[in-house]
């Protein structure tokens, strides 16, 4: 089946709808790594619950359910040196407001 092959490939990923604060400390080190991976758990967060099973919705914000949650969640990004590839996944993940306003 696709599905299941789609569905194992990605996981169950709804545990990250709930990060509010999302500290990214020492850069430098996740560079030597695969950033590709730092970008697809950033695209993975604060996503839509697939699954409602096992939720209590009494503890989820209005926020979350109203989808605004990437508005709320904040980024920050430490490294001892600036990189293009760290100032571009901030720019994609982080700078939602700055953007806005302009």
């Amino acid at each position: 089946d696709d599905d299941d092959e789609d569905e194992e490939a990605t996981g169950d990923i709804d545990f990250l709808s709930s990060i509010e604060v999302c500290l990214l400390y020492k850069c430098q080190a996740l560079l030597m790594q695969n950033w590709d991976h730092v970008n697809y758990v950033l695209d993975k967060i604060n996503k839509h619950i697939s699954k409602s099973s096992d939720i209590d919705f009494g503890r989820v914000r209005q926020y979350q359910l109203a989808g605004q949650s990437k508005h709320w969640r904040q980024l920050i990004m430490v490294s001892d040196f600036m990189d293009p590839f760290i100032t571009s996944t901030f720019k994609r993940f982080g700078l939602w407001a700055i953007e806005a306003l302009e």
